[in-house]
């Protein structure tokens, strides 16, 4: 059973965005509770309550070099920088857009990987409850079934992804 989907991929234990063996870079934990955001040179992580989101969504590129804010001068915004590797979306209470970055993997993601990555978080959070993406068990099944398969259209990438999460359910209660 695969551990990664992209930049999701378990690490003791934990589902998390990002790179965490990069001390420098920030990345992202899907705890029961919420979102967990660790950044470096803060005392622990800000959690963000699954309950506050409104949508969710992940962004991200294909190699790090493309996240880089070197890139994004160099190329005249046609890269956008640390931003396009990003979980983000809308929260509640109050209403405000909410962008958390975090640090790309070394290696290159597969443009499989990828957007089956991204439909995941969306998709799985539109079918609610949110907290299934924090559930350990329910995203080991999902990315188990998810990481093996080679999409070679958006509208395979998405139909292969909605099966995956209406036959999941909801979280292991």
């Amino acid at each position: 059973m695969s551990e990664r989907l992209g930049p999701i991929e378990r690490v003791d234990g934990r589902w998390v965005v990002g790179d965490t063996e990069w001390e420098k870079r920030p990345h992202l934990e899907f705890g029961a509770e919420g979102v967990l955001r660790h950044e470096p040179g803060k005392d622990g992580p800000e959690p963000v309550p699954w309950g506050r989101f409104m949508d969710l969504h992940l962004a991200a590129t294909y190699t790090r070099l493309e996240s880089s804010t070197t890139l994004a001068v160099l190329s005249g915004g046609k890269y956008l920088g640390r931003r396009t590797c990003s979980l983000h979306g809308t929260l509640r209470h109050p209403y405000e857009p909410w962008v958390a970055p975090y640090g790309h993997h070394a290696r290159r993601y597969g443009t499989s990987e990828l957007v089956l990555a991204q439909f995941l978080v969306s998709l799985a959070f539109e079918a609610g409850p949110a907290r299934r993406l924090g559930d350990p068990r329910w995203m080991a099944e999902a990315v188990g079934r998810l990481a093996p398969l080679r999409v070679r259209k958006l509208s395979a990438a998405r139909a292969a992804v909605a099966e995956v999460v209406r036959d999941l359910g909801g979280p292991a209660e």
